[in-house]
């Protein structure tokens, strides 16, 4: 489980934690060896990171939109936070709480989903297409990933349980 989020992490904090590889890229020193940099991302925004040592043994360790456990400690370059990165592993996704890295809906799902459906109830009136939703929702492992899903990957309706949001009336 998730502790440290970005937006919570001050300079000299050591970080053990998930984060999505949002973006990484290998670059030169001035004396010719590589560096890494990276933007780790949660739900909460990102931080930038460097690998000064091992850039390119850490930078093949995972691909950009994969998550990883990093460690390292956080410093401020310029005015901004930055993690020096000392190791970053990939994980698996089924280990992973996508709730941590995107943004959740702040109303309660259950008493989403019964509106969803008596909304379906009460307006729905095609045979056809209420046969349609009620084989949806009969179909347990559909309706858990749907009460899950974003309503889109940006912008409007960005996060966990906004796929099925019902407008207030």
């Amino acid at each position: 489980m998730k502790t440290q989020f970005t937006d919570r992490l001050s300079p000299g904090d050591r970080v053990d934690d998930l984060f999505v590889l949002s973006d990484k890229s290998v670059s030169q020193k001035k004396n010719g060896d590589n560096y890494l940099s990276v933007v780790l991302s949660d739900k909460t925004g990102e931080i930038r990171g460097v690998a000064w040592d091992d850039a390119d043994r850490i930078a093949g360790a995972a691909a950009s939109g994969d998550f990883v456990r990093v460690t390292g400690t956080v410093s401020e370059y310029r005015g901004t936070l930055q993690i020096t990165v000392r190791s970053l592993v990939r994980c698996d996704r089924e280990s992973v709480d996508p709730g941590d890295f995107l943004p959740m809906t702040a109303r309660d799902p259950k008493e989403m989903f019964d509106r969803l459906k008596r909304t379906v109830d009460e307006n729905i009136k095609d045979e056809y297409l209420r046969r349609l939703l009620d084989l949806f929702w009969a179909d347990e492992e559909f309706v858990r990933r749907f009460k899950k899903a974003p309503g889109a990957k940006k912008m409007h309706h960005a996060y966990l349980g906004a796929c099925w949001r019902i407008p207030s009336p």
